[in-house]
């Protein structure tokens, strides 16, 4: 079935198994959503690890041009939001209890 809307992968950056090195890839998963229609997820970002060195971060892909806001209550619709082109993946660090709101843009 092919994606239509925007789905969320809530994960933490780098490697937790040696938080030293520094790696430009997502670590683990720890949600994901895919909403069709323009929404806030239902879960939140936790905190950062107990080192202190992995990030949540929130990873984003849409198939239309979408705006997203990132907060305890996000409003996406307002003007502290990201424009995100279609087709394009892009990831936004968050911190413990944010979640993440999209609309059309």
């Amino acid at each position: 079935m092919a994606l239509s809307g925007v789905h969320v992968t809530c994960c933490y950056a780098g490697n937790s198994d040696n938080p030293n090195q520094s790696y430009p890839l997502v670590g683990k998963i720890l949600f994901s959503q895919t909403m069709a229609s323009a929404g806030t997820t239902t879960q939140s970002a936790p905190a950062t690890t107990i080192t202190g060195r992995n990030y949540p971060l929130f990873q984003v892909y849409g198939t239309a041009d979408f705006y997203v806001a990132i907060g305890p209550t996000p409003d996406a619709s307002g003007t502290e939001r990201a424009f995100v082109p279609a087709y394009l993946l892009r990831e936004f660090y968050c911190v413990q209890g944010d979640k993440l709101a999209w609309v059309l843009a």
